[in-house]
């Protein structure tokens, strides 16, 4: 079984930014585009219809794919730079979590706004991405771009800070319990990513419905008229394909960004 080294301890093994700038970009590309149909089967059925079609699953992928990497890169990079300056705890890394989540979502929700109304639309009629993102742009200007940015930083920020620290205490507890000296294999690292994720994507399933509406043009929606219009169970519409795509995505997306961190730290070194 292929091995990756995993720092634990950041002040004491400092990583160049530019090495988890370049792991998350490759990583995030590579698992956002790999599991777009999920994606796209999740946003159809948050979106208020009763069933989700399964033609056009990859419609939208051109603004996912273009925004994968520079969002990751910025995540990641961010991430890794919050942690050498909050604690070293589970706190701490939720802190730094937050800050990458923040400067991610400023960047991609532009894009997500896009691809969200490209993977809705009635399959056959979604158009171009650049002629989607004109139409958002012409009838709600910058703000129609942003759409949902409250919403998205309201999904974001817990989902990240749940996901991170829980992520890293895995990580922990799983090399503490291999021999001294022994490395975290991959298959060890790709499990705690798809935990972590999986009980992050549950917990902020309903605040991801809600940001979904909003993106696709529901200016007016917030999770209680949600809630009250179409009960309880709306908020979790796409619960499972959102829990299945994000613990595949996470096991898939930890599992590049180590061992892709881990081949760059040693060509450097």
């Amino acid at each position: 079984m292929e091995q990756v080294t995993i720092d634990t301890d950041v002040r004491n093994m400092p990583t160049p930014l530019w090495i988890p700038l370049v792991a998350g970009g490759v990583a995030g590309t590579f698992t956002d585009i790999a599991l777009f149909p999920i994606d796209t089967i999740k946003t159809r059925l948050q979106s208020g219809g009763v069933t989700a079609s399964f033609r056009g699953l990859y419609q939208g992928i051109g603004p996912a794919a273009v925004a994968s990497a520079p969002a990751a890169a910025l995540f990641f990079g961010s991430y890794e730079l919050g942690k050498r300056y909050f604690p070293d705890t589970p706190f701490g890394h939720g802190q730094a979590a937050v800050g990458g989540e923040v400067i991610s979502a400023l960047f991609k929700v532009p894009f997500e706004v896009v691809k969200q109304r490209m993977q809705a639309g009635p399959v056959g009629t979604r158009g171009q991405a650049t002629s989607v993102a004109l139409d958002i742009y012409r009838t709600s200007g910058i703000r129609g771009c942003y759409a949902g940015l409250g919403a998205i930083l309201a999904r974001e920020i817990p989902f990240g800070f749940i996901q991170m620290p829980l992520y890293e205490v895995l990580k922990s507890w799983a090399i503490k319990r291999k021999p001294l000296g022994t490395e975290l294999s991959t298959i060890e690292a790709c499990g705690c990513g798809a935990i972590a994720g999986g009980i992050a994507a549950a917990t902020t399933c309903p605040v991801d419905v809600w940001k979904t509406r909003l993106m696709l043009g529901d200016s007016n929606a917030t999770i209680f008229s949600i809630a009250r219009r179409e009960g309880i169970s709306a908020l979790f519409g796409g619960l499972v394909p959102r829990v299945i795509w994000i613990s595949i995505g996470g096991s898939v997306f930890f599992g590049v960004y180590e061992g892709m961190r881990a081949w760059l730290n040693q060509w450097a070194s």
